[in-house]
């Protein structure tokens, strides 16, 4: 079964409908959390591999200072034992300044990473929100076709009640005279069932029109959820509806 886009006298401008613009709105304020969250993301991997880079060095700054001190006690030592002067431990200053310096860029990085992690939380809470918000604006423009569609089914439903009533009534009157023989009753009854023959046997429901039915219908369905998933992303997207 096919459906057929909303008719442009029907719907009017789409431009011009608040509702529509609305839902627009609300699309663009979604993209931006999107995008938010996104780069919140890519920020978060890079203080990861900020943190992964300054625990490497430091340490490796840690073992540098452990070799510097091991260098100068050895120098020290070596010092003493021919009355020399003890030179200032300037490699073990310069190792344990490179070991600070480090310390401190891991501790920064981790500080980011605990910020960027906490606030990631947030941004996904407001990006749900503005897709909450996006929802809330596709069933405003939704709200007055659906009552439109309501309204219409309920005048086929009555018009369907109407006629199927006189088209009952239409094949199950007899109409016939009385005090016929009985076998002429017979005869008599099936010349005037026939020109409704084929009347009575379309009243009757039959299986195959039912699944017929039923493949309409979730046809009908399927293109609706299609095009109301379209309008979440694009405010001008046209909503199908049942042919006439």
């Amino acid at each position: 079964m096919s459906v057929t886009p909303i008719r442009k006298d029907a719907a009017a401008d789409k431009d011009a409908d608040p509702r529509r613009a609305a839902l627009r709105e609300a699309i663009a304020e979604a993209d931006k959390a999107v995008a938010a969250v996104v780069s919140q993301r890519a920020a978060i991997v890079r203080a990861e591999d900020l943190v992964s880079s300054a625990a490497a060095k430091c340490e490796a700054a840690g073992a540098a200072v452990d070799a510097a001190r091991a260098s100068h006690a050895a120098s020290v030592a070596d010092a003493l034992k021919t009355s020399s002067e003890i030179r200032a431990p300037a490699a073990m200053k310069a190792a344990r300044m490179a070991e600070a310096d480090s310390q401190d860029e891991l501790a920064a990085g981790n500080a980011a990473l605990a910020k960027l992690t906490a606030d990631l939380v947030d941004l996904e809470d407001a990006e749900r929100w503005r897709r909450n918000d996006v929802v809330v604006a596709v069933n405003r423009v939704l709200a007055p076709v659906a009552a439109r569609l309501l309204a219409e089914a309920a005048d086929l439903k009555a018009r369907s009640a109407i006629i199927m009533g006189i088209v009952g009534q239409l094949v199950s009157d007899d109409g016939g005279p009385r005090g016929l023989e009985p076998s002429d009753a017979v005869r008599a009854r099936s010349l005037r069932d026939e020109p409704l023959d084929q009347i009575r046997a379309a009243v009757v429901p039959k299986y195959d029109d039912e699944v017929t039915l039923r493949e309409r219908v979730m046809t009908a369905i399927a293109a609706w959820r299609e095009a109301v998933a379209a309008l979440c992303q694009d405010a001008g997207h046209q909503l199908p509806l049942p042919p006439a």
